[in-house]
């Protein structure tokens, strides 16, 4: 991919394949969150949505705050087509790319990247991880799709971006989420917390730090988590509801 492509992962529907991990950020919404699913082919794709709101409303994360990012797109019940509209309330979801985009910049989310490129997308849109075959992604994401399997939406640690991340990769952090616009703003919170107080400050070199630290955080916690098969994972949420 050119530089260009790697800065802003900006992308074509005629460039998906089945499989592919895609997102836009939510014009509609004041912090620009993510949206993340997995693209199933024939314009289609499975994503996870907040399990709290109404079949007719179509905002993922309604009115969920996360250190001033939201995930609410501010979109009415009329911005689905009549298809969409239909969606079971939350969970595990299969809609058009129309409804999904919602007029947004589609992008596509990239993996076994370096550190360097890493870098080039502090926001997210790419991972260490490397993807799994095709195949097993679609899998995944039919299965859970299927059986709604994917638990209870939680915007910081279980939400649409762990889903798309574990259907490519089969990788999950059960405690902490494998987010990694989550980890953004964990990470500038408690970089910020180590400076606050001091009067000499250089911005730049204060800048130059925290990038670094990113980095350095981002590829490290590509290392978390397990690798679960899809069957184990809805069967361990399947029980946590039951002892609830």
């Amino acid at each position: 991919m050119d530089l260009i492509s790697k800065i802003n992962h900006a992308v074509k529907e005629s460039d998906l394949k089945p499989g592919d991990h895609i997102y836009c950020y939510r014009s509609k919404s004041y912090s620009s969150y993510a949206h993340h699913g997995v693209y199933i082919g024939d314009g289609k794709i499975i994503h996870f949505l907040d399990n709290s709101e109404s079949a007719t409303g179509d905002t993922e994360g309604l009115n969920s705050n996360f250190f001033g990012f939201s995930s609410s797109s501010g979109a009415s019940s009329s911005s689905r087509c009549e298809e969409c509209r239909a969606n079971k309330s939350g969970g595990v979801q299969l809609t058009c790319l129309k409804c999904f985009l919602k007029g947004d910049t589609l992008r596509l989310f990239y993996y076994g990247v370096s550190k360097a490129e890493l870098a080039l997308n502090l926001r997210g849109g790419s991972s260490g991880l490397k993807a799994e075959e095709p195949e097993k992604v679609l899998h995944r994401a039919h299965y859970l799709l299927q059986t709604d399997g994917f638990g209870t939406y939680n915007l910081q640690t279980h939400n649409c971006e762990d889903f798309a991340i574990y259907c490519k990769t089969g990788m999950i952090d059960m405690k902490n989420g494998t987010s990694k616009q989550v980890e953004l703003i964990r990470q500038v919170t408690k970089f910020g917390s180590a400076f606050s107080g001091k009067k000499k400050l250089d911005p730049l070199a204060v800048f130059q730090k925290l990038k670094t630290h990113l980095v350095d955080e981002r590829w490290e916690r590509d290392s978390h988590g397990v690798h679960v098969e899809v069957e184990e994972l809805v069967n361990m949420y399947n029980k946590s509801l039951v002892r609830r």
